[in-house]
Parts: structure tokens; sequence; C-alpha cells
């Protein structure tokens, strides 16, 4: 069977039927196509990134709990007043001090929750990423098949096309025989040229389907590709043997449940910033007026001893922004609930779809064989001039209907697969391995 040819990113697609360049191409199979979005897609890398990004605020909050030790040096030149017990005799003097500070928090409310709500930013953007990867991963499937799709109907339109120039000839031989009627000649005129309209809008169909498969796969580069033309999809049997409702992970849940342990770290440390908190705090100094004598043994002095830091008043912002934190949560709570609703509702919607494309595939195929045959014994007929033409193109219409309509339940059944897995949680590589098997 023939693949249609597309170009990434420059968009020149070939449908099947038509002239196609000799250019050296690379076959894109859906594993690949999968694969090159996961690595290339900008937008993905840009929410990989925030995990990187979330992983720094860790060690930033840790170091709010580690030792804070400087090093104070100070040159000054002064003078002290004569009315009362100058030094040099009221002349001006330089004095020098080196010192080293020691601060280290030894109980502090909310110290370490500020660690966790770091760690927990990590798994959020983590969850971020998740989501983007699966919705990236059914955005792909959809627009691969779609690529089919829309090639399939042109090469139905390409048929139809040659089948009402076999018409046009037809109709222009009998009428020269005086057969028939110069109104059938003109009305297979007519239907040529609308559907070349039809075609050209096929055309088009197809080159965005390829523009979109390109910028999903965010690949720049002047690549062509051959996609097989086959769209099969697994049986619904095989995929109820797969798929587990009760281990579905869904990470729009996980990063609500999240976010609110978060916003429990968040309360705990605003209010230890408004606590009494205690801490060791150390100083070693010189002191001298002499540079020379500066770090004499004389010259030293030092102090350690613990430290209560009492808080009294900070304007109430620490109830304000506590009634934020809890607006948040409140919000997240909502949230969460909304989004299990919503997760039950595509769930059932997204099975239903599944079963009414199989079903539609059931119909559709026994219809396009109908309609197949029905074309048969119309084109026997009207050759022989049994049936004139308005009845021949009603039957080429109908078959032309019914083959696409066949396709398009065939590309629903794989659309509504890629939904339903993604609603329930469940592995979107599991589905791209199906579909590769279903489709060798």
């Amino acid at each position: 069977m023939k693949s249609l040819l597309i170009v990434a990113v420059s968009i020149l697609v070939f449908a099947r039927g038509e002239a196609q360049p000799s250019t050296p191409s690379t076959s894109l199979t859906l594993r690949a196509a999968v694969n090159n979005a996961l690595s290339n897609n900008p937008a993905l890398k840009e929410n990989r990134e925030k995990v990187n990004q979330a992983d720094t605020e860790i060690p930033v909050a840790r170091s709010f709990i580690l030792p804070n030790l400087s090093a104070v040096t100070t040159g000054n030149r002064q003078k002290d007043a004569v009315n009362g017990s100058p030094r040099f005799d009221g002349n001006p003097f330089n004095a020098y001090d080196a010192s080293l500070k020691l601060n280290q928090v030894l109980f502090q409310v909310g110290a370490l929750d500020a660690i966790h709500a770091a760690q927990k930013d990590v798994t959020i953007s983590k969850l971020n990423a998740q989501i983007s990867e699966r919705d990236l991963t059914n955005n792909v499937i959809q627009a691969y098949y779609q690529i089919v799709l829309a090639s399939r109907n042109i090469e139905t339109l390409l048929t139809q096309e040659k089948i009402e120039k076999e018409a046009v000839d037809v109709a222009k031989h009998r009428e020269k025989i005086g057969r028939g009627q110069l109104l059938d000649y003109l009305q297979a005129k007519t239907q040529l040229a609308l559907l070349q309209g039809q075609l050209a809008t096929a055309r088009n169909q197809l080159q965005v389907a390829a523009a979109n498969l390109a910028y999903l796969l965010g690949d720049t580069g002047q690549k062509q590709f051959q996609i097989p033309d086959k769209m099969d999809a697994p049986k619904i049997e095989t995929v109820d043997s797969l798929v587990n409702l009760q281990d579905a992970v869904i990470p729009e849940i996980q990063r609500d449940e999240v976010s609110i342990m978060k916003i429990d770290d968040q309360k705990s440390t605003l209010w230890g910033q408004n606590l009494p908190y205690l801490s060791l705090v150390g100083n070693y100094s010189f002191a001298s007026y002499k540079q020379s004598d500066l770090l004499n043994d004389d010259a030293n002095s030092w102090g350690i001893g613990l430290q209560l830091t009492i808080p009294l008043f900070s304007g109430l912002s620490t109830i304000y922004q506590e009634r934020s934190l809890d607006s948040q949560k409140a919000q997240l709570i909502f949230d969460k609930q909304s989004v299990q609703d919503q997760v039950s509702y595509q769930q059932v919607t997204n099975r239903k779809n599944l079963e009414t494309a199989l079903e539609n595939i059931v119909t559709g195929t026994e219809a396009f064989k109908l309609a197949l045959d029905s074309y048969k014994e119309a084109r026997r007929n009207y050759t022989l001039a049994t049936i004139d033409f308005v009845q021949f193109l009603s039957v080429q219409q109908a078959y032309a209907q019914a083959e696409q309509a066949l396709n398009t339940y065939r590309y629903n059944y794989i659309a509504a697969l890629g939904n339903y897995y993604a609603a329930s949680g469940q592995n979107m590589q599991q589905l791209v391995d199906l579909l590769e098997k279903a489709n060798p």
C-alpha cells in the first residue's frame, strides 16, 4: 500500500496517487513521532526546565537554617571630644577593628517546613511535566492519524475525479452519436468542476494536518518523512484487558493534593517568623589603634551566648497572610473535587465515544461494501445507458461518502482511544505500542 510523503516544517505534502519527489525520505512511525515530540517539543522542554528551577529552591531554603558566619573589618580616622575623657589628648587617631560574627538558629517554628515546601514545588513541577507529556503524546497520536485520514480523503476524491472524467467522456460520446442528451454532458462537466474545489480544500486540510504534526514534533529542519497509510486500532477487548482504572494515575489530582500540603508548610513557616526563636551567637574580634598590632593576642576579645528573639508586633500582616493562604487552600480543595468529577465524567464520555466509534466502524464497513456493490452495478448500467447521469452520480456520491465516513469512523476510534487512556490515567506509551502492533 502506498504511503504519503510530508516535509516537516516546510509542510510540502504529497497525497497518495500524486507525483512524489525522488528526494530520499525516512519512514516516520508513530513511536518515532512520539519520541521525537517528547525530545524536541519546546513547550515540554520548558516544563522540564521548570523542574530544574524548582530543584534549586531546596538548597536556598536550606541555607536559612545553616550557620551564618561573616567577617567584618573596619578602619576609622576619629577624634574624641576634649571636654570629656579624650583619648590621645583629643588629637585625631586611627582605630582598627576586625571580627568574626556567628549566628546559628537553634530553634524556630517552621524552619524545616520551608524546606518541605520547596521540595513540594519540585514535585508539583514534575507533575506538570507529566501532564504535558501525556497531553503531547495524545496530541501526536491524533495529529499523526489526522494526516492519514486527510490523505485518504484526497485519494477518495481523486478516485471520484477519475470516475467523473470517464462519465464526461461517456456523456460526450453519447451526445455525439445521438444516444444521450447535452444536459447529461453539461451536468457531468459541472460535477467535475465542483470536485476541483473539494480537492483543493482536502489538500489544504492535509497541509494543515502536517503543519500541526511538525509543530508538535518541534522539528525545524527540512526533513522528509514517509507516514504509512495504515489506520487500524486494537480491539476493545484488548484495551479492556489492559486498562486498570483502580491504578489510575491522575497527575492533576496529585498536584492539588501536594499543593494543599504545601499550603500547610507555608502557614507553619509564616507563623514561625513571628514566634520567639532561639539562636547561638558568637563574636571574635581584634581592636587596635595601629595596623601592626591589630592581630596581637592582646588586642583580641570574644564572646559566645544564646539569644532569644521575641517578635512583638508586625502590623498584623501575619493574620492577613494566613487568611490568604486559607483561601488558596480552599480553592485547591474545590479544584481537586472539580477535577475528580471531571475525570469521572470524561472516563464515561470517552468510553461511550469508544463504543460508538466501534459500532460506527461495523456499520460503516457494511455500508461501504453495499455502496461499492451499488457503484459497480450503477457503472455497468450507465455504460449500457439503462440509467441516466443523475442516477449514476447519486450512486457514485453515496459510494464516496461511505468511504470517507468509514475512514472518519476509524480515525474517531483512535482519537477516542487516546482520550480514554488520558482521562483514565493510563500509560500513554502502552497505547502507542498497541497502535504500533495494530499497524505493523
